[in-house]
């Protein structure tokens, strides 16, 4: 396998309109805590995904990446709007997304068909099998062409 993130070979999805450009980063000191604190439910704290950021983003399976207005004359341009972070399951060779997250501004303009355009773009690249989220909003997935697993997710 490749390394993962391939920092020299830029990833961009279709350009479905989002006005967004996604921009790999090396740590998660450059997520706004904003971004971080919106995930519901809360897999773990701010402070706690800060502290585990640098072991996270040494781990070569592991995408991060934010998402910017690409539009120079935008009042937010170089302003960060969203994150994504997924790693590669080695095992059963799909990407998993942990945490997707954008501004309210953004939301419903096409952010998670532009984040699983990219995701697939990876996928491809890498000869991954596929790709799975992990998320509370399953008929937004259900439209982008995502299926239900036939695994369920239990917790205790």
């Amino acid at each position: 396998m490749d390394t993962l993130l391939e920092q020299s070979q830029p990833v961009t999805g279709r350009g479905k309109g989002t006005g967004l450009r996604y921009i790999p980063v090396p740590d998660f000191s450059l997520v706004p805590r904003r971004l971080i604190e919106q995930v519901k439910p809360r897999q773990c704290s701010p402070d706690q995904l800060y502290s585990l950021g640098p072991m996270i983003c040494k781990n070569p399976f592991n995408l991060l990446g934010v998402f910017a207005p690409m539009d120079q004359g935008s009042p937010a341009f170089g302003q960060i709007k969203g994150f994504l972070w997924a790693s590669i399951n080695p095992l059963d060779r799909k990407i998993h997304v942990h945490i997707l997250s954008v501004d309210p501004e953004y939301q419903g303009k096409g952010i998670i068909e532009e984040a699983g355009n990219i995701l697939e773009k990876i996928r491809a690249r890498q000869k991954l099998k596929g790709v799975v989220f992990k998320t509370t909003r399953p008929k937004a997935m259900e439209k982008m062409g995502f299926k239900r697993s036939e695994t369920v997710l239990m917790e205790a």
